[in-house]
């Protein structure tokens, strides 16, 4: 149908244009990765130099007033009865010794 050269052209486009678009594509998103709108996005929140020092190692009290969890940076743990390693809130078993909660 075309000359063999164009279809050589043709199959050498169809087979370098996918790898050229993914390698384009990986750039592109290292690009984004390296912006500075995503480094602050990604970097913890600064404590105003006017809050109290010790609000975010308070400990949360239960209904009956036990310690039950601490502030740890953002995440709120709850600590093992058993082993006393801090564990995320919504967990049910001990990550450390496998006790329940």
């Amino acid at each position: 149908m075309f000359a063999p050269v164009v279809d050589l052209a043709l199959s050498l486009a169809l087979s370098l244009v996918p790898t050229v678009l993914f390698l384009g594509l990986c750039r592109g998103l290292e690009r984004l990765r390296d912006d500075d709108l995503i480094n602050q996005w990604v970097a913890p929140d600064e404590v105003s130099p006017n809050a109290n020092p010790d609000a975010r190692q308070a400990p949360w009290r239960d209904a009956d007033g036990a310690a039950r969890a601490t502030v740890d940076g953002n995440a709120v743990t709850t600590d093992c009865p058993h082993c006393g390693a801090a564990n995320p809130e919504y967990a049910d078993i001990c990550a450390a010794c496998l006790r329940s909660l």
